[in-house]
Parts: C-alpha cells; sequence; structure tokens
C-alpha cells in the first residue's frame, strides 16, 4: 500500500508541477493576427494602434504595448530586432508608481543590452550591461525573483543585479521618456508570473531559434572562417562540399581562381542550414599598371573590398564598415580596412589615388597608412590636421620623430569630396588636390625602405592611440607607375561646366572658375535684367542658388555644374510659361507646395529649373531636376511654393543651349 501511497503522490506532484508550469505563461503574443492588444504611446497614454505586419510587431519609436500587471516574481522574453541606434531604446519597462519615480528597464543602450533601475535605494543606476549587439534578431529574457534582477539574451546570463521591487505595470517599447521608444521588430512575447530558471530560459530561446541567421555566413572570404559550433544547448556540426578549399573547421586555402564551396550545417542530425561561400582567388601582382582597385560602392558587401584590377588583392572590412551610396562610409570610432601584406613591396614607383569626405577634423589621423609597426617606418596621408590646416604626407625609417613629409595649406574641409593623388618616384613625391600639384619634394628614402609590411590600413593609424578616419571614401587605387600630371588633371581635376543661353551672353562680363565660381555681369548693360546662378551637383541636385541685380557680382562658391541665365522682370507673365523664341507652349497648376507643369509637346531628357516669386517678388523657392516632359502629361516640383504667385521656368535639353523661359 505504501507503494502505491508513493506513487500515487509523486504522479500528483508531476501533475501539479505540469499545472504549474502552464500557469505561469499568462501571456503569449505571435503577432499573427489574432492578438489582443492595448497600445499606448510611448508616454504610457492610450494612443495609436500597434502596427503588425509579417507576423511581427513593427515598433517606429511612438508607441509600446501594455503587457500587463506583475508582482516582484516575473520573467518576460521576446525576440527582438532594434534598428534605431540612440543612446536608450527600451525593450522592457516596469513601472511601480505610476509617477517615473519607480521602475526597471531593459533597454538596448547604444545597442548593447542592458538594465537600470531607478528608486528609493537606486538612482538611475545600471545593473548589468552586455556586449551583444542587437542589430541582428536576438532572444532577451528578463527574469525578476523578489530585489533580484537577471538579463539573458540568446538563453546565455548577461548579468544579475539587485532592483527596485514590487507589483507594478510592464510596457514592452514604452517608457515616461518619449525619446527611449524603440524603432524595430519585436516578436513571440511571453510573459510567465513565476522567476524561470537558466535552463527555461534557455528552452525558450531554443524554441525560438532561426538557425538560418544565428549561422548566417559571408558571401566572399579570404581568410579562415569561425564557424558557429553551439546555439544555446545545440551542438553545430559543419560538413564542407570541398575541404581542400574550406574545411569543416572553418580554414580557408585560396586557389589560383574564386572557388565556391558548400557548407552544410546539422543539428541533431537534421540539416539546418546551407551556405554557398565563395572564397576568392590568392593576391596577385601588378595586373597591367594597377596593383589594387577598390570602388566603395553597394556592390561591397561590407566584409570584403573587393579589388577591382583582377589582381585578387581584396581588402578586409572590419567592425561593421557601412557601404552607402556615398562610399564607405567609416564612423572614427573602430572601422577600417586591412590590405594585403607586403602589398607594396619592391614598388619604388607608384601613385596613390584616393577620393573622400572628411566629416571631422582629427589630429594625427591615418586616411591610409602602410608599415611595420611604429618604430621600424612607415607611410601615411593626414587630411585635415585641426591645429595646423594642413594635408600632410609623410614617410619615416624609424618612428614619428623622423618623419619627412609633403605638407600643403589649407588642409581638406570638412563635408567636401577631394581626389588626393600622391605620386613616388625612388625618394622622389608629389602631392595632388583634385588634380593640381600642392606640394612635391625630396623624402629621403623609397617604397622598398619600409620592407615586406604588414600593417597596412584604410581608415586606421599604426599608432594604437590616434583616432579612427571619420568620413567616406568613394574609391582607394594604387597603381604601379609614377602618373604623369597631365593624367592626374584628366582623371582627377575637377571641372566645372557652364551653359548659358543666347540671351545671357550681353549680360555676362565674365565667368571665373579659380575660387568656386565667381560670375561678373555687365554694369553699363541693362540693370533691369536679373541674373541666375545655378550650381548643381553630379545628380542634379540643386546646391547653391543665386539670383542677383544685373550690377551686382555674383559669388558662388560650390563646385559643381553652373548654369548662367538671365530674365527681364518685365516680362513677368502669371498663369502661363512659354519657351522664348521657341514656341513650345507650357501650363502650370499651382497647390500649396507644388507646381505642376505641362508641356504642350514632349520634351526629352532635359533639366528644369522652376522659381516661385512672392508679390514683392523676392524668390520663396527652386526646384532643379531632370525630367522628361511629355506632351500632356504633368510633371510636379514641389517645394516652397506656399507664398509663391508667379513663377519662372528655365528648361534645357543638354548644357550648352539653355532655353530660358518666362
Amino acid at each position: 500500500m505504501k507503494k502505491y501511497i508513493g506513487l500515487i503522490l509523486a504522479l500528483v506532484c508531476v501533475l501539479c508541477l505540469s499545472l504549474h508550469a502552464i500557469a505561469a505563461e499568462t501571456l503569449y503574443y505571435t503577432f499573427d493576427g489574432s492578438d489582443s492588444l492595448t497600445s499606448v504611446t510611448n508616454t504610457l497614454k492610450a494612443g495609436a494602434n500597434a502596427a503588425i505586419g509579417d507576423g511581427v510587431l513593427k515598433l517606429n519609436g511612438t508607441y509600446g504595448l501594455k503587457l500587463g500587471s506583475v508582482g516582484s516574481s516575473f520573467s518576460v522574453s521576446a525576440m527582438v530586432k532594434i534598428d534605431s541606434n540612440g543612446g536608450t531604446d527600451t525593450i522592457f519597462f516596469k513601472d511601480m508608481d505610476n509617477k517615473g519615480d519607480k521602475w526597471t528597464g531593459v533597454l538596448s543602450n547604444a545597442k548593447k543590452p542592458s538594465f537600470w533601475t531607478h528608486g528609493t535605494s537606486h538612482r538611475w543606476e545600471t545593473v548589468a550591461s552586455g556586449t551583444e549587439n542587437l542589430g541582428e534578431w536576438s532572444h532577451i529574457a528578463y527574469v525578476e525573483n523578489n530585489s533580484t534582477g537577471s538579463l539573458y539574451v540568446n538563453g546565455e546570463l548577461v548579468g544579475s543585479g539587485s532592483v527596485e521591487s514590487g507589483a507594478g505595470t510592464l510596457y514592452l517599447g514604452a517608457t515616461y521618456w518619449s525619446a527611449d521608444a524603440p524603432s524595430g521588430m519585436v516578436d513571440n512575447v511571453k510573459l510567465f508570473n513565476n522567476a524561470l530558471t537558466a535552463g527555461e530560459v534557455m528552452s525558450e530561446y531554443e524554441s525560438n531559434i532561426d538557425f538560418e541567421s544565428a549561422l548566417k555566413l559571408p558571401r566572399d572570404v579570404i581568410s579562415d572562417i569561425e564557424l558557429v559550433k553551439k546555439v544555446g544547448t545545440k551542438v553545430v556540426t559543419w560538413a564542407s562540399s570541398n575541404e581542400a578549399v574550406i574545411d569543416r573547421e572553418g580554414k580557408v586555402t585560396r586557389a589560383d581562381e574564386d572557388v565556391t564551396v558548400t557548407l552544410t550545417a546539422t543539428v541533431d542530425g537534421e540539416v539546418v542550414g546551407e551556405f554557398e561561400v565563395t572564397v576568392l582567388k590568392k593576391p596577385g601582382k601588378a595586373n597591367d599598371d594597377v596593383i589594387l582597385s577598390y570602388v566603395f560602392d553597394l556592390e561591397n558587401d561590407g566584409d570584403i573590398i573587393h579589388d577591382m584590377s583582377g589582381n585578387g588583392n581584396h581588402g578586409a572590412a572590419y567592425n561593421g564598415l557601412e557601404i552607402t551610396k556615398d562610399g564607405a562610409h567609416f564612423d572614427g570610432s573602430d572601422d577600417y580596412v586591412k590590405l594585403v601584406d607586403g602589398i607594396l613591396y619592391g614598388h619604388d614607383e607608384i601613385t596613390i589615388c584616393t577620393t573622400f569626405k572628411p566629416t571631422a577634423a582629427q589630429k594625427h589621423v591615418f586616411l591610409y597608412g602602410f608599415g611595420n609597426g611604429t618604430e621600424t617606418g612607415y607611410m601615411f596621408l593626414n587630411p585635415s590636421r585641426p591645429t595646423t590646416n594642413t594635408l600632410r604626407f609623410a614617410m619615416t625609417k624609424t618612428n614619428a620623430g623622423n618623419e619627412s613629409s609633403l605638407v600643403s595649406l589649407p588642409g581638406i574641409r570638412i563635408n567636401e569630396e577631394v581626389n588626393v593623388t600622391v605620386v613616388i618616384v625612388d625618394k622622389y613625391a608629389s602631392m595632388y588636390v583634385d588634380g593640381e600639384l600642392v606640394m612635391d619634394g625630396d623624402l629621403g628614402m623609397t617604397v622598398s625602405a619600409l620592407g615586406e609590411t604588414k600593417e597596412n590600413y584604410i581608415g586606421k593609424s599604426l599608432y594604437e592611440a590616434d583616432p579612427y578616419f571619420a568620413g567616406y571614401m568613394k574609391e582607394f587605387t594604387v597603381y604601379n607607375y609614377a602618373m604623369r600630371e597631365s593624367r592626374i588633371k584628366e582623371l582627377y581635376g575637377k571641372s566645372v561646366e557652364y551653359a548659358e543661353s543666347d540671351e545671357v551672353k550681353e549680360y555676362i562680363q565674365s565667368v571665373s572658375f579659380e575660387n568656386g565660381i565667381e560670375v561678373t555681369v555687365d554694369t553699363f548693360n541693362r540693370n533691369d535684367v536679373k541674373i541666375g546662378v545655378v550650381v548643381l551637383d553630379e545628380n542634379y541636385e540643386v546646391i547653391e542658388f543665386s539670383v542677383n541685380d544685373a550690377e551686382d557680382e555674383i559669388a558662388v562658391t560650390k563646385d559643381g555644374t553652373v548654369c548662367v541665365f538671365a530674365f527681364d522682370e518685365e516680362t513677368n507673365t502669371p498663369g502661363s510659361i512659354f519657351v522664348k523664341g521657341e514656341g513650345e507652349g507650357f501650363t502650370y497648376e499651382h497647390t500649396p507646395g507644388v507646381v505642376k507643369i505641362t508641356a504642350e509637346s514632349t520634351l526629352k531628357g532635359g533639366i528644369a529649373i522652376v522659381a516661385g516669386y512672392d508679390t514683392t517678388g523676392a524668390l520663396t523657392g527652386v526646384v532643379c531636376k531632370a525630367v522628361d516632359l511629355t506632351e500632356g502629361v504633368g510633371e510636379a516640383f514641389e517645394g516652397d511654393f506656399e507664398n509663391a504667385v508667379m513663377f519662372k521656368m528655365f528648361y534645357w535639353g543638354n548644357l550648352v543651349a539653355m532655353i530660358p523661359m518666362e
């Protein structure tokens, strides 16, 4: 009988434990459309509806969710992907007094998970902070057991510590401070009325694992791969379709040609991912006249900077270097590009060309550098020294105390895109900015004197204490010969084009391109004429615009394509626009902020400027863009036209014959 009683008690215990586990889960949101949600604004007031789509909750920094009431012991977890990169993007927030004076918050602080608490015994206290990056999907779990809080990321404990305790209301993505509301996506939110164990948190994480994301591999590689061997408690084994190129441990052996290998990941005997990885070919010597050529565009994936010369001298990008439409974005914090070892060895005639735009003036920064250390010789380019306002290229056989340099005034201006080309022939070097020679001289050493350098970087100094480069780079090319000045000017010189109509020529006295663009009008001609100058960038977007009376001098300071035009104030005709001398008609419709232009005949491949003027004749706004004006089809120009009562339009089909319209 005792045996049966014991068995019954054991079954009862198991049943109770099972019921406890079931009862512990008080909320589960999958965001599949069937959830009943309580939405709040980011200041904890009832408000906007939550945005749900593609099976996830989408946060945009303006609202969060009220998850419900919790006691002093509870657990909450979710899959989270934070897109915003603010200082404090709150994920979970427990409010205990409805005043914002007593709370505990789990947040992404500069994309690092942490949790803080504030109240009677804790004052804005950081309890624990991790190093995980929340830019990817991550499983975040917070467990509170009376006065002890614990934070887990992907099943692993980040830290535990003392927190303010008590009953309160739990929110997702909402606090008392609107700036703390995150942007991103959330999925599979669970709330428990008890404190989960570490093992239970791990189980929750493993039930959410997306192995394709957890095991993500680079598209192209030039060095060994770190293969994930364990996800949570799950052991991952790997197989390779070509062990000679990538083995099952991730060791890479480069061949004479690019080779694509399939890597297969298995967990518990089941295939959880297959990845195609291309091992790029071995580094080579100079191909024709180019040693390496990097073009920083969106074709690069950010991990490998592809050598466009065909030599295979690819660069490796580190610490999240971002490739944008404006080039590689170096954040000035820690990202850089590592070049091939010995890339310049044996080349005593070289040309280094780089097109870049600094976003900060930095002392001792290396835009690029080649060497073997700070005591054994190196060379580098510093684009902008804030204390001396100089551009500087230097070489040394030893250290900073023995540097020989080319120095030019002024340094590269912040937020200005330029090309700097350095030509070295034996011991003599020349430095060019936008195709113009700015300094040359004898540096007293050859490139070969540096030896077979292995610390070759873009954006990073050889000196540990120096800052990283902050700015953008579009091109970095090294030629294995000394490029002639005429060729440098042809490739990298800044030429400024301008277009003028027949009507404008009699008013333009001179156009100078020495320092930006300076237009001087003829003060002895008709002075009831307005002179306009528009400067366009490479995408034909307006970067500077000026309208003056004919007796004034017009100075334009930006580089670009310049259009000079003239118009007579007496010919203002509100309500219609026509091409002077061409007979092609246009009409326009004006609504607040928008002018819609309709052409009576088709004009293909042109550039149009629409300017609006108020009742006093003052310019209110101008819009310039490339257009195809199709017969009878309106083209909208959006700008500062709310107070405009008159409009002028200028159109030209090329940069030689500009046709003004009035």
